[in-house]
């Protein structure tokens, strides 16, 4: 949860808080939640790739109907 606040942080920062946004920070927030997530996900024995490629394909059926 805490590479999910840092990226919050970041994006508030860009808005809102300018002087102390760092596009560097923001790089690396998004990097490490990814990371994180794929963790999870093989924790729980998914298959990350498997598992995008499923949500890609639901969402270009959504987007067809």
């Amino acid at each position: 949860m805490e590479e999910v606040g840092e990226l919050a942080r970041e994006y508030v920062n860009k808005e809102s808080r300018k002087e102390k946004f760092s596009e560097k920070e923001l790089n690396n927030a998004i990097g490490d939640t990814v990371m994180q997530l794929i963790k999870l996900a093989s924790l729980r024995g998914l298959d990350i790739e498997n598992l995008v490629l499923e949500i890609i394909d639901e969402e270009q059926d959504a987007l067809k109907k």
